[in-house]
This record gives structure tokens, sequence and C-alpha cells, in this order.
């Protein structure tokens, strides 16, 4: 139709081009900014859950202890489930499904740790399928290299 009017056929490439851009963009945008909001959630309950782990250590008392450990499971349960919200809304947004996938494992995987510390049963095969996703290679490795925390705790 533009060679009918005249135009060349790079004049309709180049709109179309641009608007493609301009949507990848503003998609981009919109889906890290909720997934950002998610994350934000997830770090303020770990963060709660480790300042109950540091007034428990404190107080020394052996109930005390106990009642703050279950509260920081329960916590960190509760992250880990809103960091799995946050997946639904990766393959929008580029590189952040491996990011999302890192820092579940990580989580998991610390608070495994954390409970072979106490005495209990560790449950570290839970934390494998996200370490593993969390990994990628050629061009991407270059990439999401700050994804190394978690591919250390994968080996």
């Amino acid at each position: 139709m533009p060679l009918f009017l005249g135009y060349s056929l790079a004049w309709t490439f180049i709109p179309g081009i641009l608007t493609g851009v301009i949507v990848f963009v503003v998609l981009n945008r919109k889906y890290g900014k909720k997934i950002e909001a998610i994350l934000l959630e997830a770090n303020q309950e770990l963060q709660s859950a480790q300042d109950m782990a540091q007034r428990a250590n404190a107080n020394a008392k052996p109930a005390a202890m106990k009642a703050a450990q279950q509260m920081m499971e329960k916590k960190t349960a509760l992250a880990v489930e809103t960091l799995k919200g946050a997946l639904a809304y990766s393959d929008w947004q580029l590189g952040s499904k491996a990011s999302i996938n890192a820092q579940i494992g990580m989580v998991i995987f610390s608070n495994n740790i954390f409970q072979a510390a106490q005495g209990q049963k560790n449950k570290l095969s839970e934390a494998i399928p996200y370490l593993e996703a969390s990994v990628v290679k050629g061009m991407w490795a270059t990439l999401l290299q700050s994804l190394w925390h978690a591919w250390l705790r994968l080996a």
C-alpha cells in the first residue's frame, strides 16, 4: 500500500521497528516494577525472620529460641512462596527467571543450613531444582554473572 502512495518500503519498516521497541520497553518496565515489588515484600519477610533469630540469640532461653525458630521457619516459607509468585511474571522480563530461581534456591539453602546447625534434619535437596534453574550458559552467563552465589551453593 505505501508503494502506491509514493513512499518507499523502508518508511514502513522504521515505524514498525520503533513501535516494537517502545512496546518492549514499556512492557519490560511494567513487569519489572511488579517483580521488584514482590521481591521487596519477600525481602521484608526474610529481614523480619533474621531479626527474630537475633533477638532469640540475645535472649538465650531455650523456649524463646524454639519459638523464634518456628516463627523464622514460617517467615522463610512465606518469603519463598512470595518469591514463587514472582515467577508468574518472569516470562515478561529478560533474565528475571534465573534471578528469581537463584533467590528461591539461596533462601531454601540458607534456611536448611541454619536448621542443620540447630541439629534438625535438613532438606537441602529442595533447593537443588531452583539452584539448577538459575544456571545459565553462553552470553547469558556473562550478563547474569551476579548469580554466582547461587551457582556456588549448587556446587
